[in-house]
């Protein structure tokens, strides 16, 4: 079976679940308009005082197809980001090795559009897990497609993993435990392991 999966900003360790354990192919949607409220423009770390959600804030004016949705500068978040990033990870047994990369992608690139940043970051995360996806991408928007487990709104920062699809995979007791967090979450903790727990094994 094909996985259909929206982009996302540092994605839950859920969504490379997917994308490694996918016997049939991960597509992306290219083709859906902007949702709000959702992980495509924003990631959730652990904090000492609980989940906190990083949002990359937009420019309203551009257009709502999620591959030409822009990204605003005229915030300082990307240091806000970092910030929140290091405070929560800092102690973390793996941060040190991912640190100096995650700095320099965070602070001193500036992308254009939400999409190519997401996918920046998402190619970063497999590098370190020394996998090359197998990606492709949609063609055209379908709203019910079919032969598809359609995951577009399904892993959401505000909703919980529906049993019939958190079944379609091997989800380790850690991944499951980790819930909406960000895959750096995972990165951090358990460095050369991460792997293993998304493959299910």
């Amino acid at each position: 079976m094909n996985y259909l999966l929206s982009t996302a900003y540092l994605p839950p360790s859920v969504w490379f679940a997917y994308c490694i354990q996918a016997e049939g192919g991960i597509r992306l949607e290219k083709n859906e308009n902007f949702v709000k409220q959702s992980f495509r423009n924003r990631c959730r770390i652990q904090t000492s005082q609980g989940p906190l959600d990083l949002s990359i804030p937009l420019v309203h004016s551009s257009s709502r197809k999620i591959d030409e949705v822009e990204i605003s500068y005229a915030e300082e978040w990307r240091k806000n980001h970092w910030r929140a990033i290091q405070s929560a990870y800092s102690k973390a047994p793996f941060f040190a090795i991912l640190a100096a990369e995650m700095e320099e992608l965070l602070l001193q690139t500036q992308v254009l559009r939400l999409w190519d940043w997401n996918e920046m970051w998402i190619h970063w995360v497999f590098k370190w897990l020394d996998v090359t996806p197998s990606l492709s991408y949609s063609n055209n928007f379908e709203l019910n497609p079919s032969n598809t487990l359609d995951l577009r709104n399904s892993i959401h920062p505000k909703k919980e993993l529906p049993v019939s699809i958190e079944s379609a995979i091997h989800l380790t007791p850690m991944i499951q435990q980790m819930g909406s967090l960000s895959v750096l979450h995972l990165l951090c903790y358990e460095g050369p392991n991460a792997f293993s727990e998304l493959a299910g094994k």
